[in-house]
């Protein structure tokens, strides 16, 4: 989701390694044509998740990823309900946050992968192949199944890329500007269609300014927040549709928050509202939450509603005041 709010089983990290090409595309440093482009930007995508997996000490099961980006590609609905989902997020989170060790030691990852319960690595496995697919389809390409896969086996098995530097810049410079159109598209049409449903959950909340508003659920104590404090938060995050996108309740720690940095704009303003042991709901329009940028499940022009309980403020006293 946003930052700091993600899911941890998503992060995303590549290695661009200068290596020769092994032949895939045509012979040069820019592929020349949308088939060429299909197949580089399945691999590197693939290659991507992989890497984001084995850096995150997550377990994958190759054949459950391959099965969800199928399913995907063939029009089929995700096995996994959308509670199934959930449970399957908030397990990988929690492995995660009791793990707390530094992944970047490859020679710890070869135990911990196997910590996760089976059934969910699979479950979660699955789920990053069938997103995956979407992710490909944005940018207008044919997703490619075989390259997908390639990609993400050549990263667990910590190979290197089979496309040089060259090539992945170009496909990615082609990628970007497709993305931008296409994700204007869908902004301004969600815009479009929550204009009723944001009007109506705002008329329960008080306006802060164009596209924020507030409601205190729980007082908290003490002086309000700056953007010079970092509070420890636990929130849930959900599209105007009831869906949610992100939670840090039901975890087994809080996240701690640096208020004036990496926020979005709307939740940042609206923490300048709250206090130490206060419980918050939010409305907070595209404008001010991601705009014209998709975030991990969240699509472009999609406004928020967040419930944000300020757990306590780490230059604060326990009393809620504030220290000298």
């Amino acid at each position: 989701m946003f930052h700091p709010f993600k899911f941890l089983l998503f992060v995303a990290v590549i290695f661009f390694t200068a290596i020769e090409s092994h032949g895939q595309i045509a012979t040069g440093n820019e592929a020349s044509s949308d088939q060429e482009y299909a197949g580089v930007f399945s691999y590197q995508l693939g290659y991507e998740e992989g890497i984001s997996c084995l850096s995150a000490g997550v377990v994958a099961v190759q054949e459950s990823v391959s099965e969800g980006f199928t399913d995907r590609a063939n029009g089929k609905v995700c096995r996994l309900s959308a509670s199934e989902q959930d449970a399957t997020i908030l397990k990988v989170n929690q492995f995660l946050q009791k793990k707390g060790s530094d992944t970047s030691d490859k020679s710890v990852l070869k135990d911990d992968l196997h910590q996760l319960p089976h059934a969910v690595g699979k479950n979660n496995s699955y789920l990053i192949g069938f997103h995956a697919f979407d992710g490909m389809k944005r940018t207008g390409f044919a997703p490619d199944t075989k390259r997908f896969m390639q990609g993400f086996t050549d990263a667990v098995n910590q190979s290197q890329p089979a496309f040089s530097v060259e090539v992945l810049a170009d496909v990615q410079r082609t990628v970007e500007s497709r993305l931008i159109v296409h994700y204007k598209k869908i902004a301004e049409r969600n815009r479009q269609s929550e204009l009723l449903s944001f009007k109506s959950k705002a008329g329960d909340l008080q306006k802060v300014e164009d596209g924020l508003y507030f409601r205190m659920i729980k007082p908290g104590t003490g002086d309000l927040l700056s953007e010079d404090d970092t509070a420890v938060i636990d929130y849930t995050a959900t599209t105007l549709d009831g869906r949610n996108v992100d939670f840090t309740f039901g975890l087994p720690r809080p996240v701690t928050v640096a208020i004036g940095e990496g926020l979005m704009k709307g939740l940042r303003r609206a923490m300048r509202l709250m206090r130490a042991g206060g419980e918050y709901e939010l409305l907070v329009a595209s404008d001010l939450a991601f705009g014209d940028l998709p975030e991990q499940g969240i699509e472009p022009g999609k406004s928020l509603s967040l419930i944000v309980s300020v757990v306590g403020i780490e230059d604060f006293d326990k009393e809620g005041k504030r220290r000298e």
